[in-house]
C-alpha cells in the first residue's frame, strides 16, 4: 500500500474538480478505464507508480503532492520562491527539481 492513500483519493478528486472534469473524461486523457479513477478516488484501488506519474504529469503537480508528502504543488514554485530561476536553463531547472527529490528520498529513508 502507497504512503498516504487516504491524500491520493482526496487530491485527485480536487484536481479533477479544479479542471472540469468527469471521471470519465481524466479516465480518457490518461488512457484508463473510469472505474480506475472511480476505484482511485474512493480508496479502493491505489495507482501504480507509472498511473501515479501520468496523474501528476497531466496535473503538473508533483507526486509527493498526491502522496501527501508535501502541500506545495510543483516544484518550481520552491525554486521560484528564492527568485533564482531567471538565469537558469529548462536543464538546470530539471537538475535542481531532481536533486530536490533526491534528497527528499534520501530523508523519508532516514524516518
Amino acid at each position: 500500500m502507497i504512503l498516504g492513500d487516504d491524500m491520493i483519493e482526496n487530491r485527485l478528486k480536487q484536481l479533477r474538480k479544479e479542471n472540469s472534469l468527469t471521471q470519465k473524461e481524466l479516465a480518457d486523457k490518461l488512457n484508463i478505464s473510469k472505474g480506475s479513477i472511480a476505484m482511485y478516488e474512493t480508496g479502493k484501488r491505489s495507482p501504480d507508480n507509472d498511473i501515479l506519474s501520468s496523474i501528476a504529469d497531466f496535473f503538473d503537480v508533483s507526486t509527493d503532492y498526491l502522496l501527501g508528502r508535501s502541500n506545495i504543488r510543483r516544484y518550481s514554485e520552491e525554486i521560484l520562491a528564492f527568485n533564482t530561476t531567471e538565469h537558469l536553463t529548462d536543464a538546470d531547472l530539471k537538475l535542481v527539481k531532481d536533486l530536490i527529490e533526491t534528497l527528499k528520498s534520501k530523508n523519508l529513508q532516514k524516518k
